[in-house]
């Protein structure tokens, strides 16, 4: 009895097992070979705004597992798998989409005071990476030498890049 070998099947299941801001795990199950041995495997990943590319750290004959690093938060990715015997490679496996998780938001820069009152500070910066989850407040703390004054930041006019508004001070009354 003879029997033709072929192909690599498809590899039907590929899984998340550990997630985080930066890193994942993907697991999957082996596919059957068809009568050769499975040489390697490949692992795309397509990132925000980019086409799939190849993860050269994921060829591993043994493993059914690729750990992926160097992930940005909050973003979102798309993985696919294929096996290869010596007759060719298997079709893509079904793509596995993720999104990593967020981090807190990098921080502003450029913080300039554009004008001052006895109680009034008005402020412009530009605003850090979200990384993944909205920025819902800025915090402010000043210090004038001798006291240290907190304030209500109130953001009348909203720029997705840039902030500017007023921090009324709470260490005095608002002649206003």
């Amino acid at each position: 009895f003879w029997t033709m070998s072929d192909i690599p099947e498809k590899i039907e299941n590929p899984r998340i097992i550990n997630l985080s801001r930066y890193f994942v795990r993907i697991e999957f199950d082996k596919p059957r070979h068809n009568g050769l041995p499975i040489l390697g495997y490949d692992f795309e990943i397509k990132r925000p705004n980019l086409e799939f590319s190849v993860i050269p750290s994921c060829d591993d004959t043994i493993n059914n597992f690729c750990e992926i690093g160097n992930l940005l938060p909050g973003e979102t990715y798309s993985i696919r798998i294929n096996s290869e015997n010596c007759l060719g490679k298997s079709i893509w496996s079904p793509i596995l989409t993720f999104t990593s998780l967020s981090a807190p938001p990098d921080p502003t820069s450029n913080l300039y005071l554009v004008s001052v009152s006895p109680y009034v500070l008005h402020l412009d910066w530009n605003t850090g990476k979200e990384n993944g989850a909205s920025i819902i407040s800025h915090s402010v703390d000043c210090d004038n030498g001798n006291t240290c004054l907190s304030g209500t930041w109130v953001r009348p006019n909203f720029h997705p890049c840039r902030n500017t508004g007023e921090l009324r001070l709470q260490s005095g009354q608002d002649p206003n």
